[in-house]
Parts: structure tokens; sequence; C-alpha cells
């Protein structure tokens, strides 16, 4: 799948390929601090608030919901009682069964980008 040691472009294939018979929306998103340096660690056990850095979505165009996401390069805050952060702290993936304008905005302890 990689044709790039490059975090962010590794990012986006993993997000095209997930497109192909597995979603129809996809995004990859990694805790700010390892997106910004590659070779730093993680704490031991995330708890409390997280900060994400999205480094991979996919389609970029033609979904109603692309619309409400981040776009790569954006950073997310979500709150320790998100869905989103609770699914990281135990290091689950987070899926959506259906994403558009309604559901999106009903995530508790989402913020806005920065």
């Amino acid at each position: 799948m990689s044709t790039s040691l490059d975090m962010r472009q590794t990012a986006q294939e993993l997000a095209d390929v997930a497109l192909h018979g597995l979603a129809d929306l996809a995004t990859v998103d990694l805790l700010a601090e390892i997106a910004d340096d590659a070779a730093a660690e993680p704490a031991d056990g995330l708890t409390g608030d997280i900060v994400v850095r999205r480094l991979g979505k996919a389609p970029t165009q033609g979904s109603p919901a692309e619309q409400v996401l981040a776009p790569p390069g954006a950073t997310l805050h979500h709150s320790a009682d998100a869905p989103y952060a609770r699914a990281m702290a135990r290091g689950d993936p987070f899926l959506v069964a259906q994403m558009n304008e309604r559901t999106f905005p009903a995530f508790p302890g989402r913020r806005p980008t920065t």
C-alpha cells in the first residue's frame, strides 16, 4: 500500500484503500503529538481529552458527508466523554453506520477544528 515513508501520504493511501468495498467514507486521524513528531511516543493509556490531526480523508469530493468532515491537516479536539475519544483510549476503530449533516453534529464532546 505505502509507496512512501511520508506519514501523510501513507494515511491518505490508507483512507483511499478503505473505500474499495469497505466504506463509503474514511478518515485517518493520529494523535497530534505523533502526527507532529513521528518519533514521539504516546503516553501509556489515553485518559482525558484528546487532540488528533486528520492526515487522510476519502473521498475528498462527491460525498454529502464530506462537507461536514474536517479536511486533512485539521486539528480536532475531543473531550474524554466523546465516543471517538473513548474508542481511541481502547485502541478501537470508530465506526459511524451512517454519516450525514444530521448525525455528525450530534456527537457529544466534539469541538470545532482549528
